[in-house]
């Protein structure tokens, strides 16, 4: 456990190397990182991820430290390159990622909390790929405060 930190940045940094066996064991690496955090995944189909494969922000981030000020770097590179149209590799594994955390009730007053993602996820969700911008998505519709919605603001205002 205490080198996970240091091998999830190499398997993202490695994501869009030029030569296939480095991109290659960078995803095999990756998709081990993956089942050794949250475990193997309980269902074949995402949609019906079971809250044993996923796991608290702040605990998460308080396991691994350096991935957060890593994870928020990778993720303004990216909406660097999606607002000019590149390719960006690296997107979609960090998205698999942040779905996989969630924010609880109790984590109000922590200084950690996904909502701060939302906005570079939100310019990153212009990619060209769609399974990308699926996960977008995803994180920006579980991760959006419903006070801040500005759907149900209205709904609240209309019945009052």
């Amino acid at each position: 456990m205490e080198y996970i930190s240091e091998a999830m940045q190499c398997s993202l940094l490695a994501y869009d190397a030029e030569e296939w066996p480095e991109s290659n064991s960078s995803t095999l690496l990756f998709s081990a990182l993956m089942i050794r955090i949250f475990g193997p995944q309980k269902f074949k189909n995402n949609e019906e991820m079971s809250v044993r494969n996923k796991m608290n922000a702040k605990v998460f981030f308080q396991r691994f430290p350096e991935l957060y000020s890593f994870i928020f770097k990778l993720l303004h590179q990216a909406e660097q390159k999606v607002q000019v149209q590149v390719k960006n590799t690296k997107l979609h594994p960090l998205l698999l990622l942040l779905n996989r955390l969630y924010n609880s009730n109790s984590d109000e007053e922590s200084s950690i909390k996904l909502t701060e993602f939302i906005p570079i996820i939100t310019s990153c969700s212009g990619c060209v790929e769609l399974q990308t911008r699926i996960l977008c998505a995803k994180f920006i519709a579980n991760n959006t405060p419903p006070s801040s919605c500005a759907i149900l603001s209205n709904i609240k205002s209309c019945r009052e």
